[in-house]
């Protein structure tokens, strides 16, 4: 669950390769899955109880906004993890946004169910991603986090993710210098020198 008391500022990633080609594994007894009817009220829930999301209304109407509207795009980019009762227990999004005049393909919204995170599902979704933007030649990668989302980040950098200290896309400021410090502050020690260590 994420803690929104920490202050927000944009943190910009980028995953330049290398391509991933050989799907990741999951734990027993899990699967991964594409988009299937009614997938937004579970996310939804999850959402919510991540605090992502103040209430599931909100959090409803913002995937129904947001992704319902392009039902082709939504099933092409939609990876989800279901367990062996075909419940969803985690998602993340392969779209794409714009970067000056142009799309780069970026990643919305990895998301895991409290019963099942610390289980690496979430590490295996994002590698997914990769795989799935690999195989379509679409790499790089970029993504918006904040530091409130620290354990993601550390994932993100696992997974071969950098932080950017001046890139962006969309209309996102790069607040590298201030987002940093706050990171400091949460991240475990070895992973917040993995980070830094390796930016662009």
């Amino acid at each position: 669950m994420i803690d929104k008391k920490i202050p927000y500022f944009n943190i910009i990633m980028r995953y330049d390769g290398p391509p991933l080609f050989t799907k990741p594994l999951l734990p027993e007894g899990y699967r991964f899955s594409e988009y299937m009817e009614r997938d937004e009220i579970k996310w939804a829930k999850m959402e919510v109880e991540n605090n992502d999301f103040d209430t599931y209304e909100n959090a409803l109407l913002y995937f129904k906004n947001k992704y319902c509207r392009d039902m082709e795009k939504l099933i092409k980019g939609f990876i989800g993890v279901r367990d062996n009762y075909d419940e969803l227990k985690g998602s993340i999004i392969c779209w794409n946004d714009y970067k000056e005049d142009d799309t780069v393909s970026t990643v919305h919204w990895l998301i895991t169910d409290l019963s099942v995170q610390n289980k690496g599902i979430g590490t295996s979704l994002v590698q997914m991603l990769i795989y799935k933007f690999s195989t379509m030649n679409m790499l790089p990668i970029y993504l918006h986090t904040q530091p409130w989302s620290y354990k993601a980040i550390g994932i993100y950098s696992k997974c071969g993710f950098k932080i950017l200290c001046k890139d962006s896309f969309q209309a996102y400021e790069n607040q590298y210098e201030r987002a940093i410090m706050i990171l400091k502050q949460y991240m475990e020690p070895s992973k917040y020198k993995k980070l830094i260590s390796e930016k662009y």
